[in-house]
C-alpha cells in the first residue's frame, strides 16, 4: 500500500487490510507509529521523512523497516525495535542519534543484517565505530554503503581478541588464502589448456569415420 506524501498525520484505516505486507508511509506528517495491529502480516514498513520521535508497536510479523529522516535521538528511541523479534533490514540513516548504547539494543535482534546509521552523530562516538559494530552484530552482512565481508568480520573479530596486531595476522593469513586460491585457479587453467593442446595435437592428423571412430588420415 503506497500513501507516500499525503498529508497523513497518523495511521488508521487498517482493520480491512489483515494481509497487507508492505505498506510505505514516507514523506508524510507522522508523530508516532501506532494502529498495526490489524496487519499482522507487516513484512515492510517505510516511515521515512516524517516527524517520528520513537519506535513503537511495531508488528511481530515484520522484516524491514526504513525510518530514516526522522526524530530519533537516544536508544530508548530504539527499544521498540524489539517488538519485531525477526527484523532483518532496518536504516536508521539521517536521524539525531548520539547515544553510543544504541548498539545494546541493536544486538539483542538475532536476525539483523542490514543496518544504515549514516548521517548520525552516534557514528563519531563510536571508537572504530564499524569494527565495533560488525563484532557485536553477530549476522551483520551490510552496514551503511558497503558489504560486511568474511574477511572483514574475520578481521575485526581478531582486533577484539588482540587488538592491531592480532588484526594484522588474521589479514595477512587471509591474504596468503586467497593468493593461494588465485593461484591454484590459475595453475588448473594452466592444465586445461595444456590438455586440450595435447588433445589437438592428436586428432590433427586423424578423420572421424561415419559410425565415429577416428582414424589415420593416410587410411
Amino acid at each position: 500500500l503506497w500513501l507516500e506524501a499525503n498529508g497523513i498525520q497518523e495511521i488508521e484505516n487498517l482493520d480491512n487490510q489483515k494481509e497487507l505486507k508492505c505498506l510505505y508511509l514516507q514523506q508524510n506528517l507522522l508523530s508516532s507509529i501506532k494502529n498495526l495491529e490489524p496487519v499482522v502480516q507487516l513484512h515492510t514498513l517505510n516511515v521515512s521523512n516524517n516527524y517520528i520521535t520513537k519506535i513503537e508497536n511495531l508488528v511481530p510479523s515484520m522484516h524491514t523497516l526504513q525510518i530514516s529522516k526522522n526524530r530519533l535521538k537516544n536508544s530508548d528511541a530504539l527499544d521498540g525495535l524489539l517488538g519485531a523479534p525477526h527484523i532483518s533490514v532496518i536504516d536508521l540513516s539521517h536521524n539525531n542519534l548520539e547515544d553510543p548504547c544504541i548498539i545494546d539494543v541493536l544486538e539483542k535482534l538475532p536476525e539483523l543484517s542490514v543496518l544504515n546509521l549514516m548521517g548520525n552523530p552516534v557514528i563519531k562516538k563510536i571508537k572504530n565505530y564499524r569494527k565495533v559494530l560488525t563484532v557485536r552484530l553477530a549476522n551483520l552482512k551490510y552496514l551503511d554503503d558497503r558489504p560486511v565481508f568474511p574477511k572483514d568480520r574475520a578481521c575485526a573479530e581478531a582486533w577484539a581478541r588482540g587488538g592491531a596486531e592480532a588484526e594484522k595476522e588474521e589479514r595477512i593469513r587471509w591474504n596468503d588464502r586467497e593468493r593461494a586460491k588465485i593461484e591454484s585457479c590459475f595453475t588448473a587453467m594452466s592444465q586445461l589448456k595444456k590438455d586440450a593442446a595435447e588433445k589437438t595435437g592428436i586428432y590433427a592428423g586423424t578423420t572421424r569415420t561415419k559410425s565415429g571412430l577416428l582414424i589415420p588420415k593416410s587410411l
